[in-house]
């Protein structure tokens, strides 16, 4: 009993509920079961590895096969208890209070009425449809939301039965309007966004979603990887896939589309039939519903609580049962042979995957079969297979093989968040560490794992991209990081973690080399070197050899006092109260001093030159402002975009420090800031051939200020990429 409930204490966050609700239930089936059967399912679940044979004796046994039963009726049950159903009375209702507030100029009311009402609205009513669509368009075109309001009128368009001459005419108007709004922000940072308009790629005839500058290869000792077939530049778009399937957190279902996890804002397009999700617009609607919502859109409510579970039965109800099971019984071709063989993003090419080959734990091993159960029981209920059926146990197995994949392939879906500046072609990024789901990509899921890899996880909605960070050499490997990265985990760590998670030695560079986190390291005692931690408490020096000579559980509670300080000198420097941001990095700062080293002094020395700015004092700001650029080359590379920034806030500095004074140093700082934006420019002319310029979000406010330079010395430098 006390090994399942070590695994209850694993599991905390919403994909791995579904785990944590069956491992709690099955101790109650374990006092249930004679002794007898409780060697017997031991000895059966330790003497092999999971398959068939254990899913046979689960539902051979009575006792199991009643608490799965009872455990599914509670699901159930819960489920119609919180229903989703459309409700037409309560449609109009609220249909009626948005009008009063339009009427009343209560605009984003309004909206949030509208959207109330056609979430209940039976959609079978396509001119009713249509012209509720074109209402809320209107609303969004008085707030200018004007490329929300052109969905919302394409919509309209697409579900009239007539043809209005107004609402062609409308969408006319509105698109001028957007490109006039565009426009004016082309200079700027735009706004805030999670999906960038990148198409999957299409030129790769072997691997859909890749880039024709890479082809699958094999070895031996790696298996399938991907390889460059001519030199790649740096911000190169290598894949560009969307999901073969993906899962969204069941608490996300109101903040993103349901189908490309794009972030609803003020306005969304309901299911068909449910009130369970939201979509971005009627064209990822139909998408779901033809692909697998259709099937499940009944059961969501159970299905939300199944979370691998939900995303292996979606596997199931995109392929076919009957194709899956086919496809299972089939020779698969060696790994050897498909760098001839083209990549489709079908089943086939997932079965190919690579499982988890490992033992997993007797707890573990019984809680998935139990989870298994659980779905064959809800795929009966929704007249996909039968009980009687002599394929029942198979498709039991097949689920296991189906989770093992997913568990080992997935990526997280992360929160992104993109700003455009359309005049450079740049865009600011920063992802949040919360994910909002699951996804599996069958082509960017060959990258090999590096910890010091050449291109980088961009999560696009439910697109991956990966992009190049350097140039990658014909013949070289195409790697991205699986999470530990030499720059901040030690190589303790990195080995620990993805021995644990994916079973292997990594062997890569860094790891070859021993190459450290010096930027998290701490300052030792004895001889200040930087002292290397790691997250099982131990430490080390580089230089001297010591070991364990302080305290892990001190160097944390430092850390997380000063990333606190940092957090609320953001708040405060956002509410334009500078001097108290500023003591409070400069607080934060005294504490990362007992550190060798430490990656959060860059954020700290940023926004301090930032504070100094604003308080006219350049001096002070230059200071700090050099002292990011020396740690922005380590951190990110000396070409940039992040030095580039930093380099024109510096020839900023110079500009405005030079006028308090006169004479020489006037054409000293003069001469200063021309060299700042000469290093910034050629950084970007690093980039000419980049489909892609990514920067970190924080490190990117005066990027737009190369465009006032371009401009003003216009004879001096160009970018010929940028048009302004």
């Amino acid at each position: 009993m006390n090994e399942f409930n070590e695994i209850n204490e694993l599991f905390t966050n919403e994909w791995l509920q579904f785990i944590e609700f069956t491992s709690m239930l099955i101790q109650h089936i374990l006092a249930k079961l004679s002794e007898e059967d409780q060697v017997k399912m031991r000895q059966l679940f330790e003497s092999s590895k999971l398959g068939k044979e254990q899913i046979d004796f689960m539902l051979s046994n009575a006792i199991i096969d009643e608490e799965v039963q009872a455990y599914f009726e509670i699901c159930m049950n819960t489920s119609k208890a919180h229903g989703a159903k459309k409700d037409l009375k309560q449609a109009f209702k609220q249909l009626t209070i948005a009008k009063e507030h339009d009427l009343n100029l209560n605009l984003n009311e309004a909206i949030v009425h509208y959207n109330k009402g056609i979430l209940l609205l039976d959609l079978n009513s396509k001119e009713l449809l249509s012209k509720i669509l074109t209402e809320r368009a209107k609303i969004l075109e008085q707030l200018r939301e004007y490329e929300e309001c052109l969905i919302d009128i394409e919509d309209a368009i697409k579900f009239s039965c007539k043809t209005y001459p107004d609402l062609d005419q409308f969408k006319k108007d509105i698109t001028e309007k957007l490109i006039g709004y565009n426009l004016k922000l082309r200079e700027e940072f735009g706004p805030q966004r999670n999906r960038l308009n990148i198409c999957a790629l299409t030129e790769n005839k072997q691997l859909p979603s890749a880039s024709s500058l890479v082809k699958m290869n094999y070895s031996p000792d790696k298996g399938r990887f991907i390889q460059a077939q001519a030199d790649i530049p740096k911000g190169t778009i290598v894949f560009a896939e969307e999901a073969y399937v993906k899962w969204l957190k069941p608490s996300q279902y109101e903040k993103f589309c349901y189908f490309c996890i794009k972030k609803i804002t003020l306005r969304f397009f309901p299911c068909r039939n449910c009130t369970n999700v939201r979509f971005c617009c009627s064209n990822c609607e139909e998408e779901a519903w033809n692909k697998y919502h259709s099937n499940e859109c009944n059961y969501l409510g159970v299905l939300k609580y199944f979370s691998y579970g939900h995303i292996a039965a979606q596997c199931l109800l995109i392929a076919g049962i009957e194709n899956v099971i086919e496809i299972e019984k089939q020779t698969h071709a060696e790994l050897s042979k498909w760098p001839k063989k083209e990549f489709k993003q079908d089943y086939h090419t997932f079965a190919s995957l690579c499982a988890f080959d490992g033992d997993w734990p007797y707890p573990y091993n019984f809680t998935m079969c139990f989870a298994v159960l659980l779905v064959l029981r809800l795929l009966e209920k929704m007249n996909l297979i039968t009980k009687q059926s002599e394929d029942y146990s198979t498709i039991g197995y097949i689920m296991i093989k189906l989770i093992s994949k997913i568990n080992l392939n997935c990526y997280s879906i992360l929160n992104s968040k993109f700003r455009h500046l359309e005049a450079l072609n740049v865009v600011s990024h920063k992802e949040t560490n919360d994910g909002i789901g699951t996804a599996i990509y069958l082509s960017a899921s060959l990258p090999s794992h590096s910890c010091d890899p050449n291109c980088m996880k961009i999560r696009n909605g439910s697109m991956l991209i990966l992009t190049s960070t350097r140039k990658v050499k014909t013949g070289e490997e195409i790697t991205i990081t699986y999470r530990p990265h030499f720059k901040n985990r030690s190589f303790k760590d990195r080995q620990h973690y993805l021995y644990e998670n994916y079973s292997f030695k990594c062997k890569c560079n860094a790891c070859e080399n021993v190459w450290e986190n010096i930027g998290y390291s701490f300052k030792c005692p004895n001889c200040e070197g930087p002292l290397i931690l790691n997250s099982d408490k131990t430490n080390y020096c580089v230089e001297c050899s010591a070991a364990n000579v302080i305290s892990y559980d001190d160097v944390i509670k430092q850390y997380e006092e000063s990333e606190r300080l940092i957090r609320e000198s953001k708040k405060l420097f956002a509410q334009n109260k500078i001097d108290e941001s500023k003591e409070l990095l400069l607080k934060a700062n005294q504490i990362l001093c007992s550190f060798y080293s430490h990656n959060d002094q860059i954020a700290i020395d940023y926004l301090l030159a930032r504070c100094c700015e604003l308080q006219k004092n350049y001096r002070e700001a230059l200071k700090y402002a050099k002292q990011v650029i020396k740690k922005q080359e380590n951190i990110f590379g000396k070409s940039s975009l992040e030095v580039a920034n930093t380099l024109l806030l510096c020839s900023l500095l110079c500009d405005r420090y030079k006028k308090t004074f006169g004479g020489i140093f006037q054409r000293q700082k003069r001469q200063e800031a021309k060299l700042f934006r000469e290093k910034a420019l050629n950084i970007f002319k690093c980039f000419s051939k980049s489909e892609i310029r990514v920067v970190s979000a924080d490190f990117s406010h005066y990027l737009p200020y190369v465009i006032h330079i371009l401009r003003k010395y216009g004879d001096e430098y160009s970018l010929n990429y940028c048009k302004v």
